[in-house]
């Protein structure tokens, strides 16, 4: 294998994509009504805004639940510590390259270690998006 991955895998990536704007654009992406709850499913919730506050936190507006959540709640990427940037790159890869590309080549191009796109791999293909998402992730909204 060469050190540097096919250049055509390199044209899938964004070039400055923050992690807050990866956030905004997985938001749209898995929540495009709004937010929705992954406890109890109800469309609907409060943003959490303070100094203190991590972005992209919600709080349910379900009087039972009231339970906070973020976009990563309730999937695949709960508690992973990747930027959600590098994230939305390797679903672009993913998809590229029609789920062929190895962990090697990924954590090549994403700047990755091997077991952290090994990793990354596994969660995207828990993920499961359907071909709406896809496109709306592909097309960079």
């Amino acid at each position: 294998m060469t050190d540097s991955p096919p250049p055509d895998l390199n044209k899938c990536l964004l070039a400055k994509l923050t992690d807050d704007d990866a956030r905004v654009m997985l938001e749209d992406t898995l929540w495009p009504r709004g937010p929705i709850c992954p406890h109890c499913s109800t469309v609907g919730a409060w943003a959490i805004n303070g100094a203190d506050t991590r972005p992209g936190l919600y709080k349910c507006k379900s009087y039972p639940c009231r339970k906070q959540f973020t976009i990563t709640s309730g999937t695949a990427l709960i508690g992973t510590l990747v930027p959600l940037n590098k994230v939305i790159n390797g679903i672009r890869l993913y998809i590229v390259t029609d789920t062929k590309i190895t962990a090697a080549d990924m954590g090549r191009v994403l700047g990755t270690t091997y077991r952290t796109a090994r990793l990354l791999k596994r969660r995207i293909k828990l993920m499961k998006l359907t071909e709406s998402q896809r496109a709306r992730l592909w097309s960079g909204i």
